[in-house]
C-alpha cells in the first residue's frame, strides 16, 4: 500500500513555501501567474527599486510596510463599533 501523507501536510508545506495549495500541487505550467496592478505610480517605482536591493534590506522595507498596514488595521478597528 503506497504512503499517503495527511492532507494537513500539504497545507503546511504550502504555507512554508508561501505558495497556494493549487500552485504546490499543479505547478504553473500552462497557467498565468496571478498578479495585481499597483496604481500609485511612486509606489510602483519604489517597488521596482526595492526588488533590486539585498535580501536583508528588502526585509527592512517589508517590516515597515507591514507596520503601516497593521497600524491602518488598528485604526479601522478603533473607529468601528
Amino acid at each position: 500500500m503506497p504512503f499517503r501523507p495527511d492532507p494537513v501536510y500539504y497545507f503546511q508545506l504550502a504555507d512554508i513555501l508561501e505558495v497556494s495549495l493549487d500552485h504546490l500541487l499543479r505547478g504553473t505550467e500552462g497557467q498565468e501567474l496571478l498578479s495585481f496592478e499597483i496604481k500609485n505610480k511612486k509606489l510602483k517605482e519604489l517597488c521596482k527599486k526595492v526588488d533590486e536591493l539585498k535580501p536583508a534590506d528588502q526585509d527592512v522595507v517589508c517590516h515597515f510596510l507591514d507596520m503601516a498596514v497593521t497600524q491602518d488595521k488598528l485604526k479601522q478597528l478603533m473607529v468601528s463599533p
